[in-house]
């Protein structure tokens, strides 16, 4: 019989082989790193680009609104992440890293350049491999839901 404890108010098994926190830190940072070369490869190369200084999908929001959002959803993602990390899967661990190291990305891009490089062209719209990070992320959650 295996042996459970409790982690964080989660029962945990003994025998599940959770990955340690640092390895999704890694990971993260590999995503973030990736995109940010992938934007100066662009830019380098000079591959059709578009400057979004809009929020998500091109809304236009103002900007002491717009990082009040990412506030928000910042706060919202990190006290659910934190309240269930330990008891969620590895897909869905790996989903919210997608979605975190594309939102920060994206964030951090916008904070220091007013804008977000997008180069994807996709029918009408335009996106960038963080806005992909964060799809996939969601499309991870939405299949590995219980």
């Amino acid at each position: 019989m295996q042996e459970t404890k409790a982690v964080n108010q989660h029962i945990v098994t003994e025998g599940q082989a959770q990955k340690p926190f640092g390895f999704w830190l890694l990971i993260f940072a590999l995503l973030f790193v990736s995109t940010q070369v992938v934007r100066l490869v662009v830019l380098q190369v000079g591959l059709p680009v578009f400057f979004n200084d809009k929020f998500a999908f091109s809304i236009n929001f103002p900007s002491p609104l717009m990082y009040t959002l990412y506030l928000v959803a910042m706060t919202f993602i990190g006290n659910y992440l934190y309240r269930n990390w330990v008891s969620m899967g590895k897909l869905t661990q790996f989903a919210f890293v997608l979605i975190i190291s594309g939102g920060v990305s994206n964030f951090v891009e916008r904070t220091f350049a007013g804008k977000v490089l997008d180069y994807i062209f996709i029918a009408n719209g335009v996106l960038n491999l963080a806005d992909i990070y964060i799809f996939v992320g969601i499309i991870l959650l939405f299949v590995n839901r219980r």
